[in-house]
């Protein structure tokens, strides 16, 4: 898929410590969390952070392919009234790491 494919020449871009936001105007998991979770899969590395971010949490989701409560940010347009439906992540390389070939 070339959201997979765009996903890994991002993580091979990232610096330890560094983030890599992926973004869908989607609801759909097998475009937004799933595709994460994918991501995850194949690099073991990063890591996907609880959103803690007070203006954000509103539109937290939790997700156990994600690893767990408020992993990633899903908005729909009948629950959060003004905004299209939307899925977002944030994905973190952890300190130490390096690419994982072939990932």
């Amino acid at each position: 898929k070339l959201q997979d494919r765009l996903l890994d020449a991002g993580a091979a871009c990232v610096r330890p410590g560094g983030s890599l936001v992926y973004s869908v105007c989607s609801p759909l998991a097998v475009e937004g969390c799933e595709r994460v979770a994918a991501v995850l899969h194949r690099h073991p590395e990063f890591e996907c952070p609880e959103v803690t971010h007070r203006e954000l949490v509103i539109y937290a989701a939790s997700s156990t392919l994600l690893g767990g409560t408020n992993r990633c940010i899903q908005s729909w347009t009948h629950r959060h009234g003004g905004c299209d439906s939307f899925f977002a992540a944030r994905l973190v390389r952890r300190e130490g790491t390096a690419p994982v070939p072939g990932g």
